[in-house]
């Protein structure tokens, strides 16, 4: 059966306040309208009818890069038409080049190509919501960029609304709700540094 987009989630980094459902909607969603984009584009004749797939990877917003590999930033993939996955490879290198060294792919390949090492890929765009990161590919650098541009957007805003609902809902009242989770208790790591020993005290 073919399909019009597909979603691959990696991982849910806000399990604990949105479930693997809603954030699958979310990227489906997204692909949905990606699809409905990349089918106007070819109607327009802004690009070739032989131009009818995409691929997108999203990196982790909430795993920099200095502290994970790149297969543990991975966050989602999405294939547009019927050979979108033979584009997410390149789709792959964009977001993390772009991760890497901070700067658009494109700028990379065409001013600091010395940055790109073997095995990256030396075409086309990536894109960046805030600190969010998606690489695009199958069309032109320019359109690489809006598409994954508008898609990565509108997935990290539907995101932050639903967190924003997470956090109203506990705290309406004037309830005190600091942790975006749903027991209000800090993260393991947080709440671990209460036993670590210290290398010295102090105290007055």
């Amino acid at each position: 059966m073919r399909h019009e987009s597909v979603v691959k989630l990696y991982r849910n980094p806000w399990a604990a306040t949105l479930s693997d459902d809603v954030v699958l909607q979310i990227l489906q969603t997204a692909a949905t309208n990606a699809h409905r984009r990349l089918q106007d584009m070819i109607v327009s004749g802004e690009v070739d009818s032989s131009h009818d797939s995409f691929g997108m990877v999203f990196l982790d917003p909430t795993r920099p890069r200095s502290a994970v590999t790149f297969d543990d930033r991975v966050f989602a993939v999405i294939e547009l038409g019927p050979n979108g996955a033979s584009y997410v490879p390149n789709g792959a290198a964009k977001a993390d080049a772009r991760d890497r060294h901070g700067l658009p792919n494109e700028l990379l390949v065409d001013e600091y190509n010395f940055t790109l090492g073997d095995g990256d890929f030396a075409w086309g765009n990536s894109a960046s919501y805030g600190p969010a990161i998606g690489g695009g590919s199958g069309l032109s650098q320019a359109q690489d960029h809006t598409m994954t541009f508008d898609t990565l957007e509108e997935v990290m805003t539907r995101v932050h609304v639903e967190r924003s609902r997470f956090l109203a809902e506990r705290r309406k009242g004037g309830r005190s709700h600091g942790w975006y989770n749903p027991g209000n208790e800090p993260g393991a790591d947080y709440a671990a540094i209460l036993d670590r020993v210290p290398y010295r005290t102090s105290a007055s």
